[in-house]
């Protein structure tokens, strides 16, 4: 899945990964770029969660973890298994030729005295554009909230903002905007990477005297529903991709910066970014700090209890509501006394829960829960149990956003 319209960097990155794992053989089975853009990625990645299906992959990259914070996302990266980083690829400062700056420092001494008067021109609000003109003000000793940012849709109206003078400068991919650079219709000022990219590239940020530098890297995620041996093989995938010549030229043809990242360090870095992301874009004011946190809180790791925890309290009002009636009955017995099969139905469920699916898991608990409180009436505890779970399964898919595990029905 690439979570964005065909052409741009996600879709470009799907394809060429498609290409590789095909035509070297790594993946012994037909490969398929499905397209599924809107709202920075957040869209794809809802679709990502709801389908929590292990042949599905998504490539993302920073762009999505502003996109889930400004849109405020009912799903995060908390809510899938990341497999690689691949690739950086840094960001570009472009004035049009005949701007009167030549050099980056130029631009940004009119930037300290007049913030409001500079226009930066880039992608979507809160993207990874205008989160690189929020940290050059900073280290500029700029208030973020003067930024005078004009967004465009993609980077190719930024282009043409930029090479028409209607923005100061602007901010893009530095391969995407090269071609334009080398015909004239653009001057680079500065790169976004730690060192400069080659002989002829333009200055780095940091040699403005400006302690900035950011990439924006792109990377392969799976559902959370992944079990151990299907990600460790999809990791080991990507890693022989990585080492074929043929990869490794699409990444110097693109200008790309290999950044191969897997595992727990992987999982910490998407947790820094989030955290840097969460501190830029509410110095911008595109978001409440503590909302944000609250917001990364309140979904991922808390989504599986959250389900457990209302299946319980609604069986739990079940019994309470009938409970006198199943005793009166004749031959009924009192299970409820005897917590072992209690306990063990309750550890059952959790064990199950991920493997075989919240719609049969949840169904086959509520039933023999009501067996074991000594309930005889078959057909009424199996309605009810069907009932409820498809309820409280459609609640989190369709209107919170939070996929449950599909397991067998996936």
């Amino acid at each position: 899945m690439a979570p964005a319209n065909p052409g741009g960097g996600w879709d470009q990155t799907a394809r060429l990964i498609q290409q590789v794992l095909s035509g070297q053989q790594i993946v012994p089975a037909p490969i398929e770029v499905i397209n599924r853009a809107g709202a920075g990625g957040t869209i794809g990645l809802a679709e990502l969660v709801a389908r929590d299906d292990p042949h599905t992959v998504m490539v993302m990259g920073r762009v999505m973890l502003g996109a889930i914070l400004t849109n405020q996302s009912a799903v995060s990266l908390e809510h899938t298994v990341p497999l690689a980083r691949l690739l950086d690829e840094y960001e570009v400062i472009a004035v049009p030729p005949n701007s009167k700056y030549q050099t980056f420092q130029e631009l940004i001494e009119d930037f300290r005295r007049q913030p409001d008067r500079i226009s930066w021109g880039g992608g979507s609000a809160g993207g990874t554009d205008h989160i690189l003109v929020a940290m050059i003000a900073r280290a500029a000793g700029v208030d973020p909230t003067r930024i005078n940012y004009v967004a465009y849709s993609g980077g190719g109206e930024a282009a043409v903002s930029v090479m028409g003078g209607h923005v100061t400068a602007g901010i893009s991919g530095y391969a995407e905007w090269r071609p334009h650079a080398e015909s004239g219709k653009m001057r680079f000022l500065a790169v976004s990477s730690e060192t400069r990219l080659g002989a002829d590239a333009p200055p780095t940020i940091r040699e403005s005297g400006l302690d900035v530098a950011m990439s924006n890297w792109r990377a392969i995620v799976a559902p959370l529903g992944l079990d151990p041996e299907r990600r460790t093989w999809l990791v080991e995938a990507l890693s022989r991709m990585r080492t074929t010549a043929e990869w490794q030229e699409i990444v110097r043809r693109n200008d790309w910066v290999d950044s191969f990242l897997t595992g727990p360090e992987l999982d910490a870095f998407i947790e820094r970014e989030t955290a840097s992301n969460v501190e830029v874009l509410s110095a911008i004011g595109l978001v409440n700090i503590d909302e944000a946190a609250a917001q990364y809180a309140a979904v991922g790791p808390w989504v599986a209890p959250a389900v457990i925890i209302v299946v319980l309290l609604l069986s739990a009002a079940w019994m309470l509501l009938s409970v006198g009636a199943v005793y009166d009955r004749p031959g009924a017995h009192r299970a409820p006394l005897q917590m072992l099969p209690t306990g063990l139905l309750v550890l059952g469920y959790f064990l199950a829960l991920n493997p075989v699916g919240y719609l049969p898991a949840t169904t086959a608990y509520l039933f023999l829960q009501a067996r074991l409180f000594g309930s005889t009436s078959w057909l009424r505890d199996g309605i009810f149990s069907v009932g409820t779970s498809i309820l409280v399964y459609a609640l989190f898919n369709y209107v919170l956003r939070i996929g449950l595990p599909a397991g067998v029905l996936g």
